[in-house]
C-alpha cells in the first residue's frame, strides 16, 4: 500500500513526515524564545491563534546550526491533541513511498533510531522516515543532555 510522504531536508539529509501527521506547511517566522526551554526549542509561534512550540531538527539531532534562510520552512505537525513545528532546511516534494519498500533503520544511521520508522531509498536518495510521535513525545518529556 502506498502512502504519502513530504520529502525535506536538515542538513543536506532526506527525510520523511507521513503526510496524515502533518497539519500545514508555512515559511520560517521567528518563534519566540521562552525561559528554561531545551537548547532545541526555538521558541513558540502564533500560527492564527494557536500557539505552537518549534523544534529546531539540527539542534534536536545535535547537527551544526545553520542560520534560516530563504528555503526554511516550520512543518507543523498534529499528533493527537499536540502540535508542533519542526524547524527545517528546506522541504523537497511529496512522494508516494509503498510500504514494502520501506527498510527498518539500521545502528548506522547519523540519527537515533528511536526516532526513525524506516529508510526508504528513491533513485540515489535514501529518505529517513521519521516517527512525529516520537519527536513529540520527547518534545513533551524533554531528554536529558549529559553535561
Amino acid at each position: 500500500m502506498d502512502k504519502q510522504y513530504v520529502v525535506f531536508t536538515v542538513a543536506n539529509q532526506h527525510l520523511g513526515l507521513d503526510i496524515v501527521n502533518i497539519q500545514e506547511i508555512t515559511r520560517y517566522m521567528a518563534p519566540t524564545r521562552m525561559p528554561e526551554m531545551p537548547e532545541y526549542v526555538e521558541g513558540i509561534i502564533n500560527l492564527r491563534g494557536k500557539i505552537i512550540p518549534v523544534i529546531n531538527l539540527r539542534t534536536f539531532f545535535n547537527m551544526e546550526k545553520e542560520k534560516v534562510t530563504a528555503e526554511s520552512r516550520i512543518i507543523v505537525v498534529s499528533i493527537d491533541d499536540s502540535q508542533v513545528g519542526f524547524l527545517v532546511d528546506a522541504v523537497a516534494q511529496v512522494t508516494r513511498i509503498n510500504e514494502s519498500e520501506i527498510e527498518k533503520a539500521g545502528e548506522d544511521s547519523t540519527y537515533s533510531s528511536e526516532y526513525i520508522v524506516g529508510l526508504a531509498k528513491q533513485g540515489e536518495k535514501i529518505i529517513l522516515l521519521l516517527d512525529p510521535a516520537r519527536l513529540l513525545q520527547d518534545k513533551i518529556n524533554p531528554r536529558k543532555t549529559a553535561v
